[in-house]
């Protein structure tokens, strides 16, 4: 491929145009994989008292 060339423009605008999609999804889902963890980590000492 010769620099410059459409075919490299229409793969670097794809490749944009895909993190643009993936990116806000990833970001969404770190945040829900979070919020899980921090309802674990403040269930798990009741559970353990429940269970005496």
């Amino acid at each position: 491929m010769m620099p410059g060339s459409s075919d490299e423009k229409l793969v670097n605008k794809a490749v944009r145009k895909a993190w643009a999609r993936l990116i806000p999804f990833l970001l969404v889902a770190l945040i829900l994989y979070n919020f899980d963890k921090a309802s674990f980590t403040f269930a798990i000492p009741g559970m353990e008292s429940a269970q005496a």
